[in-house]
């Protein structure tokens, strides 16, 4: 016990200030390896979803190129109908004065009139097809506002861990200079 007791009154108190300051940077240097191991989390988060924006953009760019098709064979067919409805006037027209062609002009009738069925059909299709697109616009910009979201809190997130650190490395460097000061 009194081998303890000598041990700890002779211990100078620049000692133990140099013995909690090699503590202090020990801590210093943990919280170092964690902040750092924090951003590049972040920095990975970051480009993770740098490259799922760059996939979305490419994803609506062709949403919007087959929209603009879809758009221009909606129109198409809207005149392709009108001008089937002008035929089918005109053979109603021939069918009540040419009583010998009325057959013949009947069976041109079906046939224009199931072009027509067909081309409803495929209008039907094309609208589907545009509402499918505007509801997974709709998703991916969720998406890329909640990308957006979390990119700007890592950033902010960093930027704090980032000042924690540069404060942490100007007291250490004060303190390595007293130490050295007093030595």
């Amino acid at each position: 016990m009194s081998a303890e007791v000598m041990m700890v009154t002779t211990t100078s108190p620049l000692e133990e200030r140099v013995t909690n300051i090699e503590k202090w940077f020990q801590e210093l240097h943990e919280e170092y390896r964690a902040l750092s191991f924090i951003a590049a989390r972040a920095h990975s988060t970051s480009e993770s979803a740098g490259e799922l924006y760059g996939q979305i953009m490419f994803d609506l760019k062709s949403i919007k190129v087959q929209q603009a098709q879809h758009t221009v064979m909606l129109t198409e067919h809207k005149h392709k109908l009108i001008d089937l409805k002008e035929t089918q006037d005109e053979h109603t027209r021939r069918l009540d004065g040419l009583k010998e062609t009325q057959d013949e002009h009947t069976r041109r009738l079906d046939g224009l009139k199931e072009t027509q069925d067909e081309h409803t059909r495929r209008l039907d299709g094309l609208k589907e097809t545009q509402d499918e697109h505007t509801r997974r616009l709709d998703e991916h910009t969720e998406i890329l506002n909640e990308l957006r979201a979390n990119q700007d809190e890592h950033t902010r997130r960093l930027d704090e861990h980032s000042a924690v650190l540069k404060d942490h490395t100007t007291m250490l460097q004060e303190i390595l200079g007293l130490v050295r000061n007093l030595n």
